[in-house]
């Protein structure tokens, strides 16, 4: 009885032994090489979107007569409750047309953001849960560096 008793520990502490070796591995890497080389895909993807849609908001200030120095201002003061404002009465109906075209802009921006991520094979959920660990996880960093320095070469 003895026999099978210790026979029984020992698969157990195999087994245990096993299962924390793959939870080790699952750990350090949360994400195959496949998803980040999506990721990696979709990221420089959206950076071209997002450069683009900053030159058309600009364009929008622009167009309402105003540089992006002086709606900035105007802006900050805007969101910020405990800011006074010197923008004067025209300068806020601008800043108004500017933010009801803005937000029209960033609706459409959203839709071709997740589009994009989606064409490069990841889901949103996914690409934003790669972005998160990416700000914190170092070894996941240096996965990514790595990867995207061989595909430079």
């Amino acid at each position: 009885m003895s026999r099978i008793k210790n026979m029984s520990r020992l698969l157990l502490f195999f087994a245990l032994l096993g299962s924390t070796a793959i939870f080790a591995q699952e750990t350090e890497q949360k994400f195959s090489d496949q998803e980040l080389m999506e990721f990696s895909t979709a990221f420089e993807k959206l950076q071209a979107v997002n450069a683009e849609a900053q030159q058309k908001m600009v364009e929008v200030v622009k167009s309402e007569g105003m540089d992006m120095k002086r709606f900035n201002e105007i802006h900050v003061a805007y969101i910020n409750p405990n800011m006074k404002s010197d923008a004067t009465p025209e300068e806020l109906k601008k800043h108004d047309r500017i933010m009801r075209k803005v937000k029209k802009m960033q609706e459409t921006l959203q839709d071709n953001m997740d589009e994009v991520v989606k064409s490069s094979g990841l889901s949103t959920r996914k690409y934003q849960k790669i972005a998160s660990e990416m700000r914190t996880d170092k070894t996941l960093q240096a996965r990514y560096k790595k990867m995207a320095t061989a595909e430079e070469e």
